[in-house]
């Protein structure tokens, strides 16, 4: 199958559309009063699709692999298209609870789809396509609480279902057949109880708890400790997105040139990191520069996470990259609920402590995957030359 720069694009957009779906967790207060109820239902209805998704996250990609790809992108996108602008003209919750998980069932496994071509004809770039998902995260929410506070939420929804419907032209447009023979469901599952996927998922757990249980309270600290105003604030979190976009890039070169020492320093770097906010927590400017690089530090999470996956089972794309949605799920999930504890429990700042406990932790699980699996990583890398 030849493959051109078009499909790439492609792929991109892919990910970056349906990622938009995601940039709505912030929203809730606007969704709240958007549709006259309590945040609590607005919190289940931002929750909610992130809960499908990691739940099918698990088996559906690797149930769905025995189908046409490109197919499969054109109902998912046509789907989305049409729940999202249904939506936009709703104003009942309950309708609007419906239209909004139904892409969800959709999410993890055109996500999953879109790394496993990209990984096979071309593995230099999987990486973009990571970018895609973060992109869509981070500059969709800046771009979706701009469009909800100016213009309404509505306007929001009409935004998203633009974008998807941008991607499907293309899918329709450039996106060659993609049938593959694939291992059956109970084989690829089979792959899970091998020794180098646990520890490959231990080592990603560990470093994905230690990102997210500083991440979803970071607005917290520089508003309670730092004490930033709030317009300073926004500009604070809009720079620490963007550097979240350039990490991802700026990983992916890295771990091209030496993927052994890029992952081990990580979690290394971070805790240098933590350690330096713990002592500048007070003091805006040098908290900025710390945002900025924990900024870079995060955005490449996904792509460290999605590499140690999907190398520990390359004879089951589909299903790695479906589990890499899923650790990045739990991830996030139990970073909230364990920062949420902390801040009860003790004080603000213990989730930097927490985040340097749990950065360790991935170290020993990070060295004993490269030491006794180096013959992995090294034809990921000479399939990547």
């Amino acid at each position: 199958m030849r493959y051109n720069k078009k499909i790439l694009l492609t792929l991109f957009f892919i990910t970056f559309s349906m990622s938009t779906l995601l940039s709505v967790s912030g929203l809730s207060n606007e969704i709240a009063a958007f549709y006259a109820v309590d945040i609590e239902a607005s919190s289940l209805y931002v929750g909610a699709f992130l809960f499908i998704v990691g739940i099918t996250a698990i088996f559906l990609p690797a149930y769905l692999s025995k189908y046409e790809r490109k197919r499969f992108f054109i109902i998912a996108l046509a789907v989305t298209v049409i729940s999202t602008l249904t939506q936009s003209f709703v104003n009942d919750f309950m309708i609007s609870f419906i239209l909004r998980i139904i892409p969800a069932f959709f999410y993890s496994t055109a996500i999953s789809f879109a790394l496993t071509y990209i990984g096979e004809v071309d593995p230099d770039n999987v990486n973009k396509v990571v970018l895609g998902i973060t992109s869509g995260c981070v500059f969709g929410a800046s771009f979706s609480i701009y469009i909800t506070t100016a213009y309404g939420y509505n306007y929001t929804l009409l935004w998203i279902a633009l974008i998807n419907l941008v991607s499907l032209v293309l899918t329709i447009l450039f996106l060659p057949k993609i049938q593959k023979k694939t291992k059956g469901i109970l084989d690829q599952f089979h792959i899970a109880k091998c020794e180098l996927f646990i520890i490959s998922i231990f080592s990603i757990v560990f470093i994905g708890i230690g990102v997210s249980v500083t991440y979803n309270f970071f607005t917290l600290i520089l508003e309670t400790i730092t004490k930033l105003p709030y317009d300073v604030l926004s500009l604070y979190i809009f720079f620490n997105g963007l550097a979240g976009v350039f990490g991802t890039s700026l990983i992916g070169r890295l771990m091209q040139r030496n993927v052994k020492r890029t992952v081990t320093l990580y979690p290394i770097v971070f805790i240098a990191l933590m350690l330096a906010m713990i002592i500048c927590v007070q003091m805006d400017r040098p908290m900025f520069v710390i945002l900025i690089l924990f900024g870079l530090l995060d955005g490449s999470m996904q792509t460290i996470a999605q590499y140690t996956i999907s190398t520990a089972a390359k004879d089951a794309p589909e299903f790695a990259n479906g589990f890499y949605l899923f650790i990045v799920n739990l991830n996030r999930t139990i970073g909230i609920v364990l920062g949420g504890v902390l801040i009860e429990s003790w004080f603000t700042t213990s989730i930097l402590l927490m985040s340097i406990i749990s950065f360790t932790f991935s170290i020993p699980f990070i060295i004993y995957r490269f030491s006794k699996y180096a013959h992995i990583d090294l034809f990921h890398k000479n399939k990547m030359a």
